[in-house]
This record gives C-alpha cells, structure tokens and sequence, in this order.
C-alpha cells in the first residue's frame, strides 16, 4: 500500500480557485473548510443542520465558490449506499462487510504504527437500537492488543429485527479475512506485518452462538470443562470443583456431543477453540457475581437479607463517597434505591475499590470474609505485575469463594459464572490480565456506534456513511485533524509526562508510573458536594473541632526532631516560643461548603489542604468517646445502686431476726414431763433455791433446737400446762408444714414424670410413623424389582429355548456356551 493509496480526508471538497491578488486568503478559506468539516464530525452535526449553516456563510462574506452547498459535499458522503455490493442481503435483515485489512490498515496509519507484529481481539454483541421495536445491531469490532490507544474499529455489522439466523454465514466473510491475513500477513507502508488472533471477547449467549456449542443453561454448557449442571429449586446449578478440562482436539472431534449444537466456521482458523474464547470479567465477575452478590443482601433468603438500618448505612457510605472520586472513574456510586439500574462500571467499583470499605461495617463477619476473597483474587487478576507472581495463589482464593459460597448461600445458587470463575485463571495465564481481554472498550464502543444513528430507518446505511466521513479525521499520535498523506513523515508527537518524541501514555514512557494524574473536580460535582455538605445528613464537625488545636494532642515523630536545618512543617502551626499552638484556626476548607477539596488539592505536596473525610472519622470518634464514657459512667451508678442494695438486704435480715428472738423470748417452749416427774414432792430448801434460778436464767431456744430443749427435769415440773399445749400446738404445725411441703413436691414429680410420658409418647409414635412411611416406601421399591426380576427369569427362558433351537439346527455349537461371558 503506498501514501497516495490513503483516502483523502476532504475528497469531495472542490478546491478553492488560486486567487492572484492574495495567496493568504487562499490558505484561510482552505484552513476553514478543513475545521468546519472536522468540527462538524466531531459534533455529529446533522446534514440538515450543516447544509442550513453553510447556506447562512454563503451569503456571508466568504467567496461562494469557496464553501459547498450541501453537507455531503463537505463531508464526502459516499452515494447509493444501499445498492453499493458492501451491503447484502442475510436473514433476517441485512448486512455490511467493511473489509478487516483496509480497516486495520486505516486504524494502523492513524496511530503511526511501527511494529511488526499486530494481534487482533475481536467482539461480537447484540444491540437493540429502539425500546419500540425489535430492530438491533450485531457489529464485528476488532481491537488491537499492543496499541491500546485505538479504539476498536469495525469489520461488519448486521442490522435487522433479530440476530443472524445463521452464525456461520454471518462469520463467513470476516473468516475468510482472517484466513488470509493470519497466513500471508499484510503489507503496510512497504512493511510486512504479521497478523495473529489474540482471542474473541465474548459473553456467554455471543459464544454459544459463534462456536455452536450449548449456553449457560445447558446441562453441559461449561466452555471450558465437562462438568453437568443439576436442576434443583427451579434453576440450573453447576459443581463447585471443575471436571476434565475440554481441548482443542476434542473440542473439533466433538467427543462431548451434548455440550455441541452444530460445527461452527470457525474451527477452519488456525487457533484453539477452547482457550481463544476467554471469560470476559465484565459480563462474568461484574454484572455476574457482584450482581448477584447484591441482589442476596437485599433481597434474598432472611440469614443473608441485609435490614433496614444496615441498608441505609450502605447507602449513605456509598453515596459519602462520589464526591471523592476521581475522574479516571467513569460513574460515580449511587444509592441502593436506584441498584437496578447500575451499570458495569458501578459494579467493577464496589468490587475492586469501595466495596472492602462500605461492606465492613454491613455484612456479617462469614460474608465479608467471602466477599474479600473474591476482591482479592479480582484485584490480583487485573493487576498486570501481580498476576504473575501471586496467580496460583488468586485460583485457590477462587476457589474458596467458591465452596463458601456454595455453603453460605445454597449449593443450588452456584449458577454457570460461579462455576466459571474457576477457570479464570488459566485464562489470566494464557492473555493476561483481565483488562487485556475485557468488553469494556467494545461497549463504549457500541454506544458510539448507536449515537450516529439519527433515524431508525436503514440504519446500515447510515452507519456507513458516518464511519466513512469519519476516515482519516484525527492522527492517534499527535491529535491533529485531518491528517494527510504525507503526515507521518512529519509528525512529532511529544508526551506529556517525560517531554520526549513519543505519544503520551505509551509503553516506552519512563514516567507512566511515576507521575500521579492530578485530576480536578467538574463544576456540577462541586455544587453537589457543596450541597451534600451543607445537608443535615452528612455529618458535621462542631466549630470549635474545625482548627488545627486537636493536632497539638499527638506527639512528634522520631523523624521529625528539632532540627533548624529542615523547614517547618506547613501543616502545624507553632508559637512565638517554639511551643505548638493550641488555639490557632487556620482556613480550613471543611469550614465552607463551598470549597470541597478535590483531587488536585487532595494530593498537594505541601500538604496544607487535608482530605475532609479525616475530620469526618475523627467526628465519629468523638462521639464513640463520648459514648463509651456514658456507658462507664452508668456503669459505676448500677455498682453504686448494686451496693446499697446489699446493705438494704443486710440490714432487713438484722431485723427479721431481732423480730424473731422477740417472739421466742415471750412464748418459751415446754417439753413433755416423763413418768418419774409425773409424781409431785416437796422441794428441800437448797432445791427451792436451785429452782428459781433455774427458772430465771431459763434460755430463749430457736426452731433449730426447739425439739429438744436443754432445760433441766426440775424446770419441767414447775411449767404450767399452757405452756405444754402451746408446744404441741407448735410441733404439730411444724409436722403439719413439713407434710405439706413434701406432698406438693411429691404432686410436681409425678406432674413432670406425666409430661415426660406424653413427651416420650410423642416421639415413639413419630419414630413408628416414620418407619411405616420407611417400610412403605421400600414395599413400593421392592415390587419393581419383583417385577424386573420375573422379566429377566422370561427373557433367560427364551434365551434358552433360543440356544437350544441354534444348537439343534446346527447353526451354533454347546461348546460356544460352556464358558459364561
């Protein structure tokens, strides 16, 4: 291919007549036709629009010979497009071949591209184009691996009311392109160039449909191991361990018939089948699993069903982030009220970056434990260093997701992407990280493509035209629009990072890494962070905690000692005396709304300006404190009112036994007199005197030794009789008691031993329906095999009579029988 071969960017456009009396007025009516045109691709600017605008600047004071009338003039519109051969006719509708060697030479001479060697991803997806209709697109968009500055191109596209009815119709052009670019290379420039297939970037219903073989919903649907799903609680669930792995070989042969539909064209390529169509981590790990990982926190079973107050704190942590995020992120997080509607981008997030942070304080110990062994292992994969030195170590975290998944939320919820992500990592090892061969750039690709459509009629028809005006409209390398043939020759881009003559960002950029992107914050994000803070839900810190005085309470660093010869810190302020200031307020941007920090002050290296979410923490903290100092306060009241409990106690059971000893002081027990006493004598004078003494100093006894009293044989003659009836009286009471007591315990036991018995009762007849129901079911298992066993004794007897007819007509021999096979 020579220079003069590359289409001109302005074919079409009628030259400016040379003017003899300015030759600068030339130059400028040229110049504005070639920024009119690219301003107009740029925009997307409708033809009616555009031909409205050039007729307004040919009555202006531009020459009228120096501008077109119409739009396609301008643009260089191709014509007929509906009876050009680059559009025929496929059942159901339409399609168009844009050729994959001119596309990639085309997308090759607009990045400048110096290699010799070009490996090529391709994608194929559905996109429905109205929500009226059933009208969609399926492009063939092709990328290239070692420049990732291009974005994806497109070798061809179908449009009709539904997908292809034949893939291998479908795929027959771009296969014949391959066959001859993968075994002739193509000439670029004067250059040959080889030509590889990297892989196919494919979801699961895109690969069943381009290789034949059975979906997601197959039994046999694993692409990459044999493994059969199980039907169970009305859905498909597949094994947690992976079975034999499927190759090349057999997958051509077709050795596992039920996991194949039909032979695809494409196994006439020179690839392997199995392991050049990857699991793509956007549709497996992003809209997959960490959809259906939020689906069971808010709505599945009551052991996993987040509540109310902890969706509320999921939502507010989430949403307290967006205003923190950088602009490298292309959405920011949004509340769970608006989940259905998340994109893959949200997802990657919550899974990669904020998830490990918002989900702590949320989910149970047993299910952040398994959410961040799948984080890792995700992180590890994507990560381009990692990835090789820790992949082992990422496929056995899978695979302990895996099993903990299985156990935490059901074995019948390992669906075809849980299975999926052990294999993952073998793919990992044979592309690269994930984003290597991910579908993020094809889908932001895909909605480029839907944005030049600007009617719902013969939508091929306008895609061509827009990627046609498109050709050769900006250089990859140094931006500028337009560029001509003869551009590369005299092209020196120079790179942003490190000042030198390549483009910003490539491979060879010694500052790639080491050069933070410093990004700002847009115009609306700051209003509505502005108004987040200004909010009465986002927390705020009490005027007198917005000053530099609580830094003053941490101690200084071995590192940073007195030394005059380094400069003060910029972050703390000191006093006249060398001390720290303890009331010095600085200008704080927490202290106004309307200063957020963004990303560009969050990472200044003078460290004046402080991320506000340091003062939110310690806000919390505060009041954590505050709140642990109530709990110890009340702590010591319930000790203090726990203690005059006790001496309550102490002292009502002093006066229950001073009231006791004064009962038994008044009413003295008498023992019953025995025979010998029974008879009255006179009392000598020295017993007269022992027996006033004795009734004096008589004891005051307790129920404890009431019933033997140590009271003398002469003391019990002088007792009157009330005193002996007043203790019968007593003892019968106490016996009486005592009766009581043992036959309401007595009444309990036998109470309990009744509840026991039905208790008992219950489970004995439960145990004997259950064997019943055992024994029924074996009788109904057992007269099947009756059944089979009187059918194999018939067909044994015609067996034999059969032999014995063979034998007798002398077909066969006895001798052909004597040894059982």
């Amino acid at each position: 291919m020579q220079l003069s071969d590359v289409p001109s960017p302005v074919s079409g456009v009628p030259e400016v007549p040379v003017c003899s009396s300015s030759t600068d007025a030339l130059s400028k009516h040229k110049d504005f036709v070639v920024s009119l045109r690219s301003w107009a691709i740029k925009e997307n600017v409708t033809h009616t629009a555009l031909s409205a605008l050039l007729k307004i600047l040919k009555v202006s004071t531009f020459d009228s010979s120096s501008l077109p009338s119409d739009a396609r003039t301008l643009l260089a519109t191709p014509r007929d497009t509906q009876r050009a051969p680059v559009v025929s006719s496929m059942v159901p509708g339409q399609y168009c071949h844009f050729g994959l060697q001119k596309s990639l030479q085309n997308a090759l001479s607009k990045a400048h591209y110096e290699g010799s060697h070009v490996s090529l991803a391709f994608n194929i997806d559905g996109l429905p184009i109205s929500k009226s209709s059933t009208m969609q697109l399926w492009p063939i968009q092709c990328m290239i691996h070692e420049d990732r500055r291009i974005p994806p191109f497109v070798v061809g596209i179908f449009a009709g009311p539904g997908k292809p009815a034949s893939a291998n119709e479908f795929l027959n052009k771009l296969v014949s392109d391959l066959q001859q670019l993968l075994s002739q290379g193509m000439i670029f420039y004067g250059h040959l160039i080889d030509v590889s297939l990297k892989c196919f970037v494919l979801d699961a219903p895109a690969r069943s449909f381009v290789f034949q073989i059975k979906g997601h919903t197959g039994y046999s649907g694993c692409p990459k191991c044999t493994a059969e799903g199980t039907y169970r609680n009305s859905r498909l669930s597949f094994p947690t361990t992976s079975s034999t792995l499927r190759t090349d070989d057999s997958f051509r042969r077709q050795i596992d018939s039920d996991h194949h539909r039909s032979t695809s064209v494409i196994t006439s390529l020179p690839i392997d089948c199995v392991t050049s169509a990857p699991q793509e981590y956007m549709h497996l790990l992003c809209l997959g699993i960490t959809k259906k990982l939020l689906n069971a926190w808010l709505s599945g079973p009551l052991n996993i069903r987040l509540g109310p107050a902890k969706r509320r704190q999921f939502s507010h942590l989430n949403v307290l982030l967006a205003p923190y995020v950088p602009k490298e992120f292309a959405r920011k997080p949004r509340s769970l009220s608006e989940a259905d509607r998340w994109k893959a981008t949200e997802f990657r997030l919550l899974l990669l970056y904020s998830g490990p942070l918002v989900l702590r304080p949320v989910l149970a110990p047993s299910l952040y434990r398994n959410f961040m062994a799948l984080h890792c292992a995700t992180y590890i994969l994507s990560n381009a260093s990692l990835c090789q030195q820790h992949l082992d170590y990422a496929e056995s975290l899978l695979q302990h997701f895996v099993k903990g998944f299985a156990k935490l939320y059901g074995s019948d919820q390992v669906s075809y992407n849980i299975h999926c992500l052990l294999h993952l990592g073998n793919d990992v090892r044979k592309h690269g990280p994930l984003d290597t061969f991910s579908a993020f750039p094809f889908e932001n690709n895909m909605q480029f493509l839907k944005r030049l459509l600007k009617s719902h009629k013969t939508p091929l028809a306008q895609l061509y035209n827009r990627l046609k005006e498109r050709d050769g409209e900006i250089c990859f390398a140094c931006g500028a629009p337009n560029p001509t043939a003869d551009h590369a020759a005299r092209c020196k881009p120079r790179c942003k990072l490190c000042n030198r003559a390549h483009a910003t960002g490539t491979e060879g950029c010694t500052n790639k890494y080491k050069v933070p992107f410093v990004v700002t914050q847009r115009r609306w994000e700051s209003r509505n962070a502005a108004s987040m803070f200004s909010s009465q839900d986002f927390p705020q810190l009490p005027p007198q905690q917005q000053n530099k005085a609580h830094l003053s309470k941490r101690g200084r660093s071995r590192s940073r000692k007195r030394d005059k010869s380094r400069r003060q810190s910029a972050s703390r302020g000191r006093s006249t005396d060398g001390k720290r200031s303890e009331n010095m307020n600085y200008n704080h941007n927490q202290q106004r709304p309307g200063n957020v920090i963004n990303g560009a002050k969050a990472v200044n290296p003078q460290g004046a300006n402080r991320n506000p979410l340091n003062h939110v923490a310690e806000a919390m903290d505060n009041t954590i404190q505050s709140l642990r100092n109530e709990n110890d306060q009340l702590k010591r009241c319930i000790a203090e009112q726990r203690a005059q409990m006790q001496e309550m106690n102490a002292k009502l059971n002093q006066l229950i036994n001073a009231q006791q000893q004064q009962q038994q002081q008044k009413v003295t027990p008498t023992p019953p007199l025995s025979p010998s006493q029974s008879q009255p004598r006179s009392p000598t004078p020295t017993e007269n005197n022992t027996n006033s003494a004795m009734e004096v100093q008589v004891p005051v006894t307790t129920e404890a030794n009431s019933a033997e009293p140590e009271t003398t044989d002469v003391a019990r003659t002088s007792e009157p009789a009330p005193k002996k009836r007043a203790l019968e009286y007593s003892r019968e009471r106490r016996v009486n008691a005592r009766l009581d007591s043992l036959e309401e315990r007595q009444d309990r036991l036998e109470q309990t031993m009744k509840a026991n018995y039905e208790t008992l009762s219950q489970v004995i007849k439960a145990t004997n329906d259950r064997l019943d129901a055992t024994n029924a079911r074996l009788d109904t298992l057992v007269t099947p095999v009756h059944g089979m066993q009187s059918t194999i004794q018939g067909i044994q007897t015609k067996l034999d009579a059969l032999i014995h007819a063979l034998t007798a007509s002398g077909l066969i021999t006895q001798q052909a029988f004597t040894q059982p096979q």
